[in-house]
């Protein structure tokens, strides 16, 4: 779609908790990009390079969701603006200051005066306005403040300093009242409003968004996120196409409780996962030395095979380098019993483990001055071999692009040889809301890796997910040449002309400077990147245009070194590098993925959370000043409106166990032998295969390619009868859950209505009515995320029951019918192999296990939002009751013995509520912008 002036417009989507998609945009346009890129890529008589189609913001356009005119006509008139308060990184609430820059010691005066002297030079012309920009004088980091942040709510500059001022006055709270006499008595109702003051002065938003990264080696997959934290030496790079990403790593932003520039958290696997992994490293090394193997197997498989063993060997002496026992002999042993034996063996070396100094309760914490010093203390675990042995892995920095909520998850490889690391990736990404696939730009389109993810994503039944998006590395590796013949001569995507001018500008350069020489060719050389990352996207989006349903699929190109920069660049030259490499682009896309989140939870912090602190104040003042005492109340009716409130979310909880036994346990129950019956007939035609197609097939999960049979996936065959009845029943279940929340925030807000009412009658002041108004908004944003979460937990439960993933519930159900298979060799292995397939089948209790797995996880997010729900009415009946009963007699004669303290609390009250007047009007342009896309999702759900 195109918003005002022709502005490409992107539109994401996310479930709010009250049930309502709010459309966000990401509007790309020319007023995105630091006017001195412009300036230096469109400066004759160097050639043009079309900014809406270079490497990083063409991208953008993956993006766009193509509607009706009539949804265009309405972008027209909702959309933003020209006078919209686009912010930067640095109008972020929480910015970090900029640094002071330094001038460069010994900088060359001679070759200052001599750029001075030469009238010819272009970059003479342009030096003026590159000022901040200059790489001489200024950091990375802060080059980087000046990025634009996506045209959204979230990120409008009166916004961001709405609520900088609104995290200002709790801290002018809590010192105005730490100077009365009475906070410091903690029985007295002054001091809990100071407690609430004090929680509230160092405001974290809460909301956040994980992105996971995956990728095959050697894809460029550590250097994507060093140049998105624009931190060069953080995560770990592999050396010669090596896999160093063993354990997920999450990279988060560092709250005001971490001191020290990085913080590190390594969480160990407990001992149940530490047996797994032992238990699979052992597979994976006895698995080679299976009888027969090489009869039954291909060449490409056998040498997979011969891989898995080799690396599993040599982790598991990583893991015990003193145990001479840990040996290819002992290991290989084939006596009775022998994979049991040898299992128990190394779980009980494993209980002797030394692990870190200062490890407590399976975590071990530490703190980093720096990046190289965290990138060597994160070594540390590569070193000593306990790297199999860590379920995950926290780094908590200041980056501006998780500064918005985002978390960057560095994922164990795909096609990690070992399952349990598989299982550990998988299970992460099922969980995240987006899903970056990196790839190679060069093999992108024809990487069977990032087919199986994408299609892994998907899942058996092909959900439509929007959140799967693919970056292709290396976008800098560009033969011109060749470029210059495909995409003039044969495509015709560059005007010949173009071209020519381009080389010939080139030529020109290089007789004036150095610089202008290099600005020259990095023009040059982004021409050509550009239409090539376009014709990559374009055949990208054909490949999975049948994966992707009527969306897209988001497609990056981004180039790590170009980005890096070289320490001979000039700096206008490596400005369109930075400009160009994606990485900007694909920072800004990561601020729009947490901005609707992040919009809600902040407007909730000013309009709920200070606003509710002010009045508790001011009804605290009315009642202490004695002018304005407040009426005697119906006895016990703040008892008796706390018992239905809480009643009602019992009657939540209920009405969806109800629903869930109709929707989902009943038909999983009744409908148990036909799902027994399709999944028979299923594994009864996988005996019509060669024997050695399935001896394949059971060594790789069901999951397998081969030349006979092509791309099948047994369990998603094993599952389809099943899926066949209950796709409506799932989305049935998933409206209902929808449905109840709406009915529940109803009741509670008719409740409340009730109690207001009430009060009315009894003629309290109306500054109490207010604050119960103000506890409705909250309660209404908390059940919102409560219901959010349990719908996204839902979704998971979803997922895992219909789905063919390596943690599934189907696989996790055949893995031992597989291997019991796989182990078969010799004369009648065939016959064996059928014969335990069909014995497992005619157990008929696949089904019934699935099912009694729904409901145990149903069973446990169902409880949770109960108790939840149940603490925050609880929370808020208190806070109203402690309202309507303040000021006890020990506060009047405290009240009366300080005086000054009334007055003081008097004048704070009137700051703070002007102060609160001044931010709202602030705020208020983007809340309307927020309403306005509100009203179009509605106008246009789809």
């Amino acid at each position: 779609m195109r918003g005002p002036g022709g502005r490409s417009v992107v539109q994401r989507r996310e479930n709010s908790g009250d049930n309502l998609s709010i459309a966000i945009s990401v509007v790309v346009s020319m007023d995105q990009v630091p006017q001195v890129i412009i300036d230096k890529v469109q400066e004759d008589p160097i050639p043009d390079v079309d900014i809406d189609s270079k490497v990083g913001i063409q991208n953008q356009s993956a993006l766009v969701r193509h509607g009706p005119t009539a949804v265009e006509d309405d972008l027209e008139r909702l959309t933003v603006d020209s006078t919209y308060n686009q912010s930067t990184v640095s109008d972020l609430y929480n910015a970090t200051p900029r640094s002071t820059p330094e001038p460069e010691s010994g900088t060359d005066s001679e070759d200052c005066v001599s750029r001075e002297g030469n009238p010819q030079s272009p970059v003479e012309d342009i030096s003026p306005s590159l000022g901040q920009l200059s790489l001489r004088t200024k950091s990375i980091r802060d080059d980087f403040r000046d990025e634009p942040l996506p045209l959204m709510p979230y990120f409008d500059k009166g916004f961001q300093k709405a609520l900088k001022a609104a995290a200002s006055l709790p801290v002018t709270i809590t010192d105005q009242l730490s100077r009365c006499a009475l906070v410091h008595n903690p029985r007295s109702d002054l001091y809990k409003l100071y407690e609430s003051a004090k929680v509230l002065q160092d405001f974290e938003n809460p909301a956040s968004r994980s992105i996971g990264i995956v990728g095959d080696s050697a894809t460029g997959k550590s250097s994507l996120i060093n140049s998105m934290l624009d931190e060069p030496n953080l995560a770990h790079k592999g050396d010669q196409g090596s896999a160093v990403t063993s354990f997920v790593t999450e990279y988060r932003h560092r709250s005001s409780h971490h001191k020290e520039p990085f913080t590190i958290e390594v969480e160990y696997l407990d001992g149940d996962e530490i047996k797994e992994q032992l238990h699979e490293l052992l597979y994976s090394y006895r698995q080679l030395f299976k009888p027969d193997l090489k009869k039954e197997t291909s060449a490409e498989e056998y040498r997979r095979l011969e891989r898995e063993s080799e690396v599993a060997l040599c982790t598991l002496q990583s893991i015990f380098p003193q145990q001479q026992e840990v040996s290819p002999s002992y290991l290989q042993d084939t006596g009775t019993d022998a994979f049991e034996r040898i299992s128990v063996r190394l779980e009980c070396l494993a209980r002797s483990l030394t692990w870190p100094i200062g490890a407590r309760e399976g975590k071990w914490v530490s703190t980093a001055a720096d990046a190289v010093d965290c990138h060597e203390q994160m070594a540390f675990f590569m070193d000593t071999g306990l790297w199999p042995l860590i379920k995950i892995a926290r780094v908590y920095l200041s980056a501006p692009v998780l500064k918005s909520g985002v978390i960057l998850a560095d994922l164990p490889g795909y096609r990690d040889i070992n399952l349990a690391r598989v299982k550990a990736a998988e299970r992460y990404l099922i969980s995240c809301d987006e899903v970056f696939v990196v790839a190679r730009i060069n093999r992108v389109v024809s990487d069977r890796s990032v087919h199986d993810i994408v299609r892994e994503q998907m899942g058996c039944s092909l959900e439509k997910r929007k959140n799967i998006n693919i970056v292709c590395t290396h976008a800098e590796e560009i033969d011109i040449t060749q470029a210059e013949k495909k995409y003039c001569n044969q495509l015709k995507t560059i005007d010949a002309q173009r071209s020519k001018k381009a080389k010939a500008s080139v030529a020109i350069a290089r007789r004036r400077s150095v610089d202008a020489f290099q600005v020259a060719q990095m023009k040059q050389k982004y021409l050509f990147i550009s239409a090539r990352n376009t014709d990559i996207e374009t055949r990208l989006r054909a490949v999975y245009a049948g994966l992707s349903g009527n969306h897209d699929i988001n497609v990056f190109c981004v180039a790590n070194k170009d980005y890096q920069g070289d320490p001979e660049q000039s700096p206008d030259a490596h400005a369109i590098a930075v400009e160009g490499s994606g990485i900007p682009d694909l920072r800004r896309f990561c601020h729009s993925i947490v901005a609707e989140a992040q919009f809600r939870a902040a407007d909730h912090y000013i309009e709920v959370q200070i606003k509710g602190l002010i009045q508790s104040l001011q009804v605290w003042l009315t009642a202490a000043d004695g002018q304005d005492p407040l009426p005697v109340l119906p006895a016990d009716c703040m008892k008796d409106s706390r018992t239905r409130l809480v009643a009602n979310i019992y009657g939540f909880h209920y009405e969806l166990w109800n629903y869930e036994e109709l929707q989902l346990e009943a038909p999983m129950r009744n409908s148990r032998p036909l799902f027994d019956k399709a999944a028979i007939e299923a594994s009864e035609f996988w005996t019509n295969y060669h024997w050695a197609s399935y001896a394949a097939f059971v060594r790789n999960n069901g999951t397998h390619t081969t030349p006979a049979q092509g791309s099948k996936r047994w369990n998603a065959e094993l599952l389809a009868g099943m899926n066949d009845v209950m796709a409506g029943k799932w989305e049935a279940f998933e409206d209902e859950v929808e449905r109840s929340a709406g009915v529940l925030l109803k009741a509670i807000t008719k409740e409340l209505h009730q109690l207001t009412s009430l009060l009315q009658e009894a003629n309290v002041p109306p500054l109490l009515i207010q604050t119960i108004k103000t506890r409705e908004y909250d309660i209404r944003y908390l059940l919102e995320q409560e219901a959010a979460t349990l719908l996204r937990n839902l979704s998971v439960v979803k997922q895992d029951a219909t789905s063919d993933h390596i943690t599934s519930y189907m696989v996790s159900l055949m893995i031992p019918t597989y291997r019991a298979c796989s182990a078969q060799h010799g004369f009648g292995t065939e016959a064996r192999m059928h014969d335990i397939m069909a014995r497992r089948m005619a157990q008929r209790d696949i089904f019934t296990s699935i099912r009694n797995l729904v409901v145990a996880a149903w069973k446990k997010h169902s409880n949770t939002i109960l108790k939840n729900l149940t603490a925050h009415v609880e929370t808020m009946c208190d806070a109203i009751e402690g309202e309507m009963t303040f000021v006890k007699c020990a506060e009047e004669e405290a009240l009366r013995c300080n005086p000054e303290d009334l007055e003081r609390i008097r004048m704070l009250i009137d700051t703070a509520g002007d102060a609160l007047e001044d931010l709202e009007r602030d705020a208020e342009p983007a809340r309307e912008q927020a309403r306005n896309w509100a009203e179009l999702c509605d106008m246009f759900p789809d």
